[in-house]
């Protein structure tokens, strides 16, 4: 099986290894990974490898709490444009909804399971490839970024009731740092990695604050050198992150950017393109690097895309490539 998830996983990730005295560089290099998704938040990488980088960065930097320390650098920005379409949601509870469902096109590979246990509401983790590597680090940060995103969603509301780390016998310095992040009891009893908040905390507003909300909304406008993006990149950015929730309207991109649909539109006309242009554009290369690079089912990715039907997604896709998606798959693999 191949997982990809967007390099947005970095975000943060080479400021904190210089911090520590290394060359980010060389770590991407160690475990094959691209120099190129330090400077780009939108390339698909193999989650298998990202990782690995996770696991080694904390062996060469003798930094077990990595992870943690990541994740206090990083929130929703880490999802792109979806992050603000989260803080859209009415309630805590619809944008962890969206998050589960939606979260699967970011990383291929990693699931989060809602249950309900009393007063209490749980998400779990479960990683495809746990089974063939180790992947502490990246569980770690995964439950540190799921804290983070309740905070910022409601950031008057003590979140976590429990977590657990899923390794038994954590080193001491773990567990502490564990302890302080979260603000709960930690649990090593059991091999999973799962958080709990109060049930409550579904029905609450969304409660987002007016320099959050700004702060994401200029975190996908700019590149990560800071650098101003065009209007048809900020589109293409919004429609990628937009496509699997089925809500990827002209309007809807609009709101995001927070500019009307008339003046979006002629942004675009002035930029030689449109709305229409970009859709296939984003469509097109999504498509591709999902069908090259991982084995997604291809009436799942045709949802993601925003096709209700596979046979609607086959025919774009042959309009744009001259070959049915089964057939472009199977030649890029034989040629890889």
């Amino acid at each position: 099986m191949r997982y990809l998830a967007r390099s947005g996983g970095l975000l943060g990730y080479a400021e904190l290894v210089r911090r520590h005295g290394h060359d980010p560089n060389a770590l991407l290099k160690a475990v094959g990974l691209p120099l190129t998704a330090l400077e780009n938040p939108d390339i698909y990488l193999s989650y298998p490898k990202l990782a690995a980088l996770y696991e080694h960065t904390a062996q060469v930097l003798d930094e077990p709490r990595f992870a943690l320390q990541l994740g206090l650098r990083q929130g929703l920005e880490v999802v792109g444009a979806l992050g603000a379409w989260l803080c859209e949601k009415a309630t805590i509870g619809e944008a962890l909804y969206g998050l589960q469902r939606h979260l699967s096109f970011h990383a291929r590979g990693i699931d989060v399971h809602l249950h309900s246990h009393g007063d209490q509401v749980e998400l779990e983790l479960s990683l495809a490839f746990a089974h063939t590597s180790d992947c502490q680090q990246l569980m770690l940060l995964s439950l540190a970024l799921l804290q983070q995103g309740m905070r910022e969603l409601q950031p008057n509301q003590e979140t976590a009731t429990a977590v657990w780390i899923g390794a038994q016998r954590p080193l001491p310095s773990v567990l502490r740092a564990c302890e302080e992040f979260f603000r709960c009891s930690v649990n090593t009893t059991t091999p999973r990695y799962a958080i709990r908040f109060p049930l409550g905390l579904l029905s609450r507003s969304v409660a987002v604050s007016p320099k959050l909300r700004a702060r994401l909304q200029q975190h996908w406008r700019d590149d990560w050198q800071l650098m101003p993006m065009s209007i048809s990149s900020q589109v293409a950015r919004c429609i990628a992150a937009l496509l699997p929730t089925g809500d990827c309207s002209l309007s809807a991109v609009a709101q995001l950017i927070g500019l009307h649909s008339r003046t979006l539109q002629a942004k675009l006309k002035a930029e030689h393109t449109s709305f229409d242009a970009c859709l296939r554009q984003v469509r097109l290369n999504l498509a591709c690097t999902h069908l090259r690079d991982s084995d997604v089912d291809i009436t799942r990715l045709a949802l993601d895309m925003g096709y209700g039907d596979i046979a609607v997604f086959s025919r774009a896709f042959k309009q744009w490539t001259g070959f049915a998606p089964s057939q472009w798959r199977r030649d890029k693999v034989l040629t890889s």
